[in-house]
């Protein structure tokens, strides 16, 4: 009978460290662990900012929305997954408590580019604010 190590080892290659191999060349065999996989990246960690698509999508104003001239704002942190879909993890500030709902259904119709690092697809983190013309 596999010992419970050689169990976990079987189910989870290639999730360990380096695999040892030296032969003096400077290559670097060793694996990311999952965590590492599935880590989030800042913009300035993958190969290229992604691209929003669809940037002209309006607004859907709530109906006890505040008027006025000028701009309400929304300052979040959005995740961008490896799909390109958005979802908005944490509300830093905002101008109208009013509006904190419909920005937030607003930020996560966008769709963006597939986030990259080292060639391959990746989540990756954005601050984000938002402004919104008062009408």
């Amino acid at each position: 009978m596999p010992t419970l190590e050689q169990l976990e080892v079987s189910l989870n290659p290639g999730t360990g460290g380096p695999l040892g191999l030296d032969i003096g060349m400077g290559i670097d065999f060793s694996t990311e662990s999952t965590a590492q996989l599935e880590a989030i990246f800042g913009f300035g960690e993958l190969d290229e900012l992604p691209r929003l698509l669809n940037e002209n999508l309006p607004f859907r104003y709530p109906n006890n929305a505040p008027r006025g001239r000028g701009n309400a704002f929304v300052d979040v942190l959005i995740v961008i997954d490896q799909k390109g879909r958005v979802r908005v993890v944490e509300v830093y500030e905002f101008s109208h408590r009013e509006l904190l709902q419909a920005a937030e259904q607003h930020v996560e119709r966008f769709r963006f580019s597939t986030p990259l690092r080292n060639g391959k697809p990746v989540s990756a983190k954005y601050r984000w604010r938002l402004e919104i013309p008062l009408r």
